[in-house]
């Protein structure tokens, strides 16, 4: 346990940081217990009603209200599926970045985690895997890239992640919505995330966190 002066201006942002990212993961499976408990429980109800109408109709009638079973039990299936990804926040960075980069042949995607990375909250992990899988999707869709290398450090108090590609690069860079949405991820986990391109230079991210933040 680490003792700290409350005065400190440090402490006292490092004590908001973990209670902000403590606070999101609780917000999230607030809500996956939402859905589960009252999305999936309505579903599981029509899913059942409309089964008990279908043996009662006939004809056409019948075809449409089994289409209609169907369609709820697709549903369901799907809200459970997002109740299990909300729950299932990654812990592993480094292994998620190796799964990322097994799961592609172009481009190629070569991962260094630094061995004095220390573990971070899920949120954070979450937040690092994100910013990689975007420059992953950025350098294949827009890069025109053959090769992406990301790498991840401790610096000055912050857990860094750097990717950089050998595309052709661009000496104007208009962000997007994923640029935009990965910068404003950061920057509510006191974070921050800048980008850079020179023609003949490809695009290089850099993203940080602090590890106050943790």
């Amino acid at each position: 346990i680490r003792l700290c002066d409350w005065s400190s201006d440090v402490c006292s942002s490092d004590l908001q940081a973990r209670l902000v990212a403590s606070g999101k993961t609780e917000e999230r499976l607030r809500i996956a217990r939402d859905l589960h408990d009252t999305v999936g429980h309505q579903l599981t109800a029509l899913a059942v009603n409309l089964e008990a109408a279908g043996h009662l109709s006939t004809g056409p009638e019948r075809d449409r209200v089994l289409a209609c079973r169907d369609l709820s039990r697709e549903l369901l299936a799907e809200v459970r599926g997002v109740v299990a990804s909300i729950r299932l926040l990654p812990t592993d960075l480094r292994a998620e970045l190796d799964r990322l980069a097994s799961g592609l042949s172009r481009p190629i995607v070569h991962v260094d985690v630094a061995d004095d990375v220390p573990s971070l909250d899920p949120v954070h992990v979450e937040a690092l895997l994100r910013c990689a899988q975007e420059s992953v999707t950025n350098a294949a869709r827009h890069g025109n890239a053959a090769t992406i290398w990301i790498a991840v450090e401790e610096l000055a108090g912050s857990v860094t992640l750097t990717a950089r590609d050998d595309g052709p690069g661009v000496d104007a860079i208009t962000p997007g919505h994923g640029l935009l949405g990965m910068r404003e991820r950061f920057q509510s986990l006191g974070g921050e995330v800048t980008w850079s391109s020179r023609v003949g230079r490809g695009f290089h991210v850099e993203a940080s966190l602090p590890l106050a933040a943790r």
